[in-house]
């Protein structure tokens, strides 16, 4: 039985675990606006979600049979496509700080020159980090920085394992959100 409209059925999705590419095709049909619509929320550059679309879908028939059931089908490819634009996102940050670093930079301010030169990416992120709530930027640290698993963090901060993983959400949002603050503000200081 169908738990939403765009699930496959019993025999659709054991086709699908087969390889068929009707079927295939059909969930490419269903999933893709919606999964292109996520992905260019998020970077805003067509060509780069379009790719990331791709590449989510490769990854989806190479892994079909790793599925369990028809409902479990969009959210892998949802999880598939929010990877690949965090990984997206995060490559472009770097380049863009890697490129402010190696780019000879005219600025009449020297107050300001010396402000963006002794500014990295790393003293940005931990900057933004503090201005967390103190537990959500324990959290942080450890998961994204020192790359502890929930059930570590769970163990270090006496939180439970839910706690943890709802602080790490709301935390990375707030990071996320700031750091496409910072990125506009750089990309109109420099190139408006």
């Amino acid at each position: 039985m169908k738990a939403h409209d765009l699930d496959l059925d019993d025999d659709q999705f054991q086709l699908f675990q087969e390889g068929n590419e009707k079927v295939f095709k059909l969930v490419f049909d269903r999933y893709h606006k919606i999964l292109f619509r996520y992905a260019y929320a998020a970077l805003n550059d067509v060509y780069k979600s379009e790719d990331i679309v791709q590449t989510a879908f490769i990854q989806l028939f190479k892994n079909k049979t790793r599925i369990s059931s028809p409902e479990a089908l969009y959210p892998y490819i949802f999880v598939i496509t929010k990877r690949l634009v965090a990984k997206a996102f995060k490559e472009h940050i770097l380049n863009l700080s890697e490129q402010l670093q190696n780019k000879q930079m005219d600025v009449t301010c020297e107050e300001t020159e010396q402000e963006l030169k002794s500014r990295d990416l790393k003293s940005i992120l931990n900057q933004l980090i503090d201005q967390l709530p103190q537990k959500q930027g324990e959290i942080y640290r450890l998961s994204k920085l020192q790359g502890y698993s929930y059930d570590e963090i769970s163990s270090i901060t006496g939180s439970s394992r839910n706690t943890v993983k709802n602080q790490l959400i709301t935390a990375s949002k707030k990071i996320k959100s700031n750091l496409e603050k910072l990125y506009l503000i750089i990309f109109y200081f420099f190139f408006m």
